[in-house]
């Protein structure tokens, strides 16, 4: 018997997403990682006709901006107590490079 359903979806008390659909013997709904506040934890509640809530997931959301830091030392091996110097660089998907100063304008 096939039965409407809503998809609402919140991370951190926001809404991010809503889908409405019919259920039959299965249902695959696509969410836009782009809705997303950020990375993390995200809350999906399943809601059948009257609004009633029938089921509840939690899920992971991956960010779509990962950054490939990379350190390399000013010197191969240190001995104790000597002052260790890196130099830092940040490269996202668009090629974009920074020093270790400027990282957080990458995030």
């Amino acid at each position: 018997m096939p039965r409407r359903i809503t998809l609402f979806v919140q991370m951190r008390n926001v809404p991010c997403c809503r889908a409405k659909g019919i259920l039959r013997d299965s249902l695959i709904i696509t969410l836009p990682t782009s809705e997303f506040i950020g990375q993390g934890i995200a809350e999906a509640t399943l809601y059948d006709e009257q609004q009633r809530p029938v089921a509840e997931r939690l899920f992971y959301v991956l960010p779509d901006k990962q950054l490939a830091i990379t350190a390399r030392p000013s010197k191969e091996v240190y001995s104790r107590r000597d002052k260790g110097k890196s130099k830092d660089t940040c490269d996202r998907f668009r090629g974009k490079t920074g020093t270790g100063r400027n990282m957080r304008e990458y995030l």
